[in-house]
């Protein structure tokens, strides 16, 4: 029997922000206060989704500044900028809008991170019981994990084991860990 992946939880969350802390990172300086739920639930609903679990779980714990005083503090990891809320649905209705988008961009998904490339990572909100987080860009779609939960359980053991690391100003890792994927 296969045990279900962990749904994002604040304990998940802290976690990882005390190990982004611990770090070097200056991610837990640069957090503003999190939504509450009715605000999470009024943004999502300009994009006709529901709020699922895991996203009030990410919104409701911190969020990133519209402005922040530096640009990489907000990197959740790697490459990827955690979006703040306003700007995450701003990013999802461009790309909804955009004729050029792969064709197998769905409609429910939020964008919630960003790499420079252009590469997304997307909460996909069709099944709020589900919640799957996945990679975008114009050449593919992966499953990043079972899911967001998992995802950031995954990126918080490789910092505690030291596959990941706050250096020079960004977050880097070893050649053995991988950045974004968990298998």
């Amino acid at each position: 029997m296969t045990t279900p992946a962990p749904a994002l939880t604040p304990a998940i969350l802290d976690r990882f922000g005390q190990a982004s802390s611990h770090a070097g990172s200056p991610l837990l300086d640069v957090l503003e206060p999190g939504l509450s739920d009715g605000q999470i639930e009024g943004l999502v609903a300009e994009l006709g989704l529901g709020a699922p679990p895991e996203l009030r779980a990410l919104w409701g714990w911190a969020t990133m500044p519209e402005r922040p005083s530096n640009p990489r503090a907000w990197q959740i990891h790697w490459s990827f900028e955690l979006l703040p809320p306003t700007r995450a649905v701003h990013e999802t209705k461009a790309r909804r809008a955009d004729p050029l988008v792969h064709p197998r961009h769905q409609h429910a998904w939020l964008a919630v991170a960003v790499e420079q490339i252009p590469r997304y990572l997307l909460l996909d909100c069709s099944d709020p019981a589900a919640v799957l987080p996945v990679l975008f860009d114009e050449e593919e779609v992966l499953t990043a994990a079972p899911s967001f939960g998992a995802l950031f359980s995954y990126w918080t053991e490789l910092i505690e084991i030291g596959d990941c690391f706050y250096k020079d100003g960004r977050w880097q890792h070893t050649e053995y860990s991988e950045p974004a994927i968990l298998d």
